[in-house]
């Protein structure tokens, strides 16, 4: 029954919108996301203040600041903040793509993510303590009604969300296989022919729909794919790419090698690090 439910919501819901060839047309999109994610925050916060309900594990446990599962959190986190992949696609379908523009943005989203990231952490460790999931709402049982109507409401930003992750993997793949074709206009910019669109997006739909229903537990899946996608992609690579820059750069622009390439460096070597520590840790954890 759960593999034809998530077939029938993927192909009706997720398909057509993951179809859609111009990000700008995806914007309402982060809207419902958003109120989405304030309904989880308002259900967790009620929990705690008046008791977790039917809950699968609460622990009596006293509060431990560092404890074993500190590794594969920060790839869970790291996932959080990962939106480099996307940032110049982002930047491109703004209304008015200027530098100010974009700081304004980056730094609002910034903010809001991380005070909600904040929050949900504090509050399901605070209310289920030790026995915390990664997903904390496997930690409601499945007969809270309020609990599943919040986790339908998680399932909604992740239905809003992967379109636009596909719109990046359908841009990458579409670049490395040397399908876009260009336009006669110079405005206009290069596209993917109506047949790449469809083969490229129903192939990344297809292999994104068997691996949700083979997996059951949603928690590691957010650890792998932090501690290994990204750890890359949020740590290692821009260390790497501002210090290359720098290597290339005019030494009298006035930059620093101790304000430019140490910080850099630390970002990356802590990457690399996180990359293999978590990682390592979410296998072990698995078998």
């Amino acid at each position: 029954m759960r593999h034809i439910v998530l077939g029938a919501t993927a192909s009706v819901l997720v398909l057509p919108l993951s179809l859609v060839g111009n990000m700008a047309t995806l914007a309402w999109s982060s809207g419902l996301s958003l109120i989405a994610v304030a309904w989880i925050l308002a259900f967790t916060i009620a929990r705690l203040a008046t008791g977790p309900g039917n809950s699968v594990h609460v622990s009596s446990s006293n509060i431990v600041y560092v404890g074993s599962e500190v590794l594969p959190s920060i790839g869970v986190f790291a996932f959080a903040y990962v939106c480099h992949h996307n940032s110049f696609l982002v930047f491109h379908s703004l209304d008015v793509p200027s530098l100010g523009v974009w700081r304004s943005t980056a730094r609002m989203s910034l903010v809001v993510a991380f005070f909600a990231s904040l929050c949900l952490g504090l509050v399901g460790y605070f209310t289920f303590r030790g026995d915390t999931y990664a997903n904390i709402l496997n930690n409601y049982a499945s007969i809270d009604e309020w609990a599943n109507v919040t986790r339908v409401g998680y399932a909604l930003t992740m239905i809003l969300t992967y379109p636009m992750e596909v719109f990046v993997v359908r841009h990458c793949v579409g670049s490395l296989l040397g399908l876009y074709i260009d336009t006669e206009s110079p405005e206009q910019k290069p596209s993917l022919s109506s047949y790449s669109h469809v083969i490229i997006t129903g192939l990344i739909f297809a292999s994104s729909v068997g691996i949700a229903v083979l997996v059951t537990d949603l928690g590691i899946v957010l650890e792998l794919t932090g501690g290994i996608s990204a750890t890359i992609i949020g740590f290692i690579m821009p260390g790497l790419l501002r210090i290359t820059i720098w290597l290339g750069e005019d030494r009298n622009v006035g930059t620093s090698f101790v304000g430019e390439i140490v910080p850099s460096f630390l970002l990356a070597a802590f990457g690399i690090f996180a990359l293999f520590a978590t990682t390592i840790a979410s296998v072990a954890k698995m078998l």
